[in-house]
């Protein structure tokens, strides 16, 4: 069993916001998505919603893949990710 993914590396639902709900996030950044009130309101919608967590997936890697990605010369590694590198 791998810690990150309980339910095997090929299932993709919307368990991890129950976990989080349940207070049984694994990791602590994740499990503080239940402290914030905005994010707390759509860990729930998730964890309910296992339609409406599929519908959003979609839409996010729809909008991902029109991400045009700078390779080689063109693009860095920001060490912050807040602003461009010096140079």
């Amino acid at each position: 069993m791998n810690l990150l993914a309980p339910h095997g590396p090929f299932r993709l639902d919307n368990s991890f916001y129950r976990s989080v709900l349940a207070g049984k996030a694994v990791l602590q950044i994740d499990q503080e998505l239940a402290s914030d009130g905005m994010a707390r309101l759509i860990a729930a919608k998730f964890a309910v919603g296992p339609r409406k967590f599929r519908k959003q997936f979609a839409r996010s890697m729809v909008k991902l893949a029109s991400v045009h990605v700078l390779t080689g010369e063109q693009g860095e590694v920001r060490l912050n990710c807040r602003k461009v590198n010096s140079r």
